[in-house]
C-alpha cells in the first residue's frame, strides 16, 4: 500500500461567508475525478510500461499464470507471431493490474491509500509505489499541457491586440 494526498494546485485563502458551500460541490467533483484517473486503464498501462510487466514472468507467476517470455520476443525477421504474443501479454499485464489494485480514499480527508495485491509482497510494494508515481507523473503532464496550450493562447491574442494596437496608432497619425 502506497498513501499520496491529492490536492488542488492553488489553494483558496479567503474568508468570505458562505463561500465554502458553493465550493464543497466542486471539490467532490475533482476529488472523485481524481479517483477516477487512479482507477483508469491509462495509467495502468504506464505502470505497466514502467515496470516492463510484459517481459516479467514472475509478474504472470505471482497471479497463477504462466506465460513463455521467450515467445513473441524474436527479430524484426519473424512473421509477426512475437508482435501479436507482445501485444497480447500487454493487455492481459494491464488487465491483471485493473483486477488487482485497490484505490480507497481516506474519509475526511485528502489522502488516499493505493493498494495492490498479489503473491508477492515485493512486487505488490513495487506496484503501489509505482502507481502513486506514474500518478504524480500524469498529473504533472496534464498541469504541462493545459498551461502550455493558455501560454499559446495568450500568445496568440496578445499578437492580435498588438495588431490592432499598431493599426490605431496607424489611424492617429493619419488623422
Amino acid at each position: 500500500t502506497a498513501r499520496i494526498e491529492i490536492s488542488r494546485q492553488s489553494a483558496n485563502v479567503t474568508n468570505v461567508e458562505g463561500l465554502e458551500s458553493t465550493e464543497a460541490g466542486a471539490d467532490l467533483e475533482f476529488y472523485q475525478t481524481q479517483y477516477a484517473l487512479l482507477r483508469a486503464r491509462s495509467l495502468a498501462e504506464r505502470v505497466a510500461r514502467d515496470l516492463r510487466l510484459v517481459n516479467d514472468a514472475g509478474f504472470f507467476a505471482s497471479h497463477g499464470e504462466e506465460i513463455d517470455i521467450a515467445q513473441g520476443s524474436g527479430s524484426l525477421g519473424d512473421s509477426g507471431i512475437g508482435a501479436s504474443a507482445l501485444e497480447e501479454r500487454q493487455v492481459r499485464a494491464v488487465e491483471l493490474l485493473l483486477e488487482n489494485i485497490s484505490i480507497s480514499p481516506i474519509r475526511g480527508s485528502s489522502l488516499v491509500d493505493i493498494s495492490y495485491t498479489s503473491r508477492s509482497p515485493a512486487l505488490s510494494a513495487r506496484v503501489a509505489n509505482s502507481w502513486s508515481q506514474q500518478f504524480i507523473s500524469s498529473t504533472m503532464d496534464r498541469r504541462f499541457a493545459s498551461t502550455a496550450e493558455a501560454r499559446d493562447f495568450l500568445e496568440g491574442r496578445l499578437g492580435e491586440l498588438r495588431q490592432k494596437l499598431e493599426e490605431s496608432e496607424r489611424n492617429l497619425v493619419t488623422y
